[in-house]
């Protein structure tokens, strides 16, 4: 193989790997684009006016900070595999989540949490666009009625739209 042959192979492979990374770069600041989210919509029982998360990786674990008109909120997510999140009060613990799926451009994560005194846990589904400067997230919450899992109920879910900060 001629030397020009090895050099286009060696930086098609650079290139492509390059992409696959940056695919999958959720990390840095996030600033919610309050005319395409849903939790922003006038009529939103619980409305949404300034949001932000901050995305970033520690060593072997996934840190998003979301701060939801200056009410703040920690989750971390290993990222090697682990057990399934616990529901709290049980063996959980709060903000301690689960990477459910990370293909690429989407990543859905599940966290336990309380909310307003209710065990829940919180599934949140980002999509990064094509350019990677836009993030949509889908969030659900699902609250166990009972300790036999009977009465499951899964909010519909919420979509919002985050824009990549000092971009």
């Amino acid at each position: 193989m001629t030397l020009i042959a090895r050099l286009f192979l060696l930086s098609l492979v650079t290139t492509v790997t390059l992409d696959a990374q940056q695919a999958n770069d959720f990390t840095g600041t996030w600033t919610m684009d309050a005319t395409r989210s849903a939790s922003a919509a006038p009529g939103q029982a619980a409305r949404v006016f300034r949001a932000t998360q901050v995305i970033a990786t520690r060593g072997t674990r996934l840190d998003v900070e979301t701060v939801r008109d200056g009410e703040q909120r920690m989750a971390r997510f290993a990222l090697q595999e682990s057990l399934p999140p616990q529901p709290v009060g049980t063996s959980g613990e709060m903000g301690a989540g689960t990477i459910v799926k990370w293909d690429g451009w989407e990543l859905t994560t599940s966290t336990p949490m309380q909310i307003n005194g209710a065990a829940v846990t919180v599934f949140e589904k980002r999509t990064l666009s094509g350019n990677r400067r836009e993030m949509h997230v889908e969030t659900s919450v699902r609250v166990e009625h009972g300790y036999e899992g009977k009465g499951v109920t899964t909010s519909e879910p919420i979509k919002d739209v985050y824009v990549r900060s000092g971009q």
